[in-house]
């Protein structure tokens, strides 16, 4: 998994901008008398595993990587 070496955000009353290379990129517009956000973004995940550890059976490492890129919400329902 490659380690992120910038982080930028920007934000303003009605917007926000996060950027974090590789791992993602979002935009969010503010609603404020709703208490959310609206927006579209792109972020990598992953992780390594070992299963079978400490059992008779082999170990074995299992890896996964997911991109996930589309529309996004957020709520607040307290301030």
């Amino acid at each position: 998994m490659p380690l992120p070496l910038l982080l930028y955000q920007y934000e303003d009353e009605s917007y926000k901008f996060d950027f974090m290379p590789p791992l993602r990129v979002f935009w969010w517009r503010k609603f404020q008398k709703a208490n959310a956000d609206a927006g579209l973004g792109i972020s990598v995940h992953g992780d390594k595993f070992q299963v079978n550890e400490g059992t008779s059976l082999p170990v074995n490492n299992i890896r996964y990587s997911s991109v996930n890129a589309g529309p996004g919400v957020k709520w607040r329902p307290l301030k």
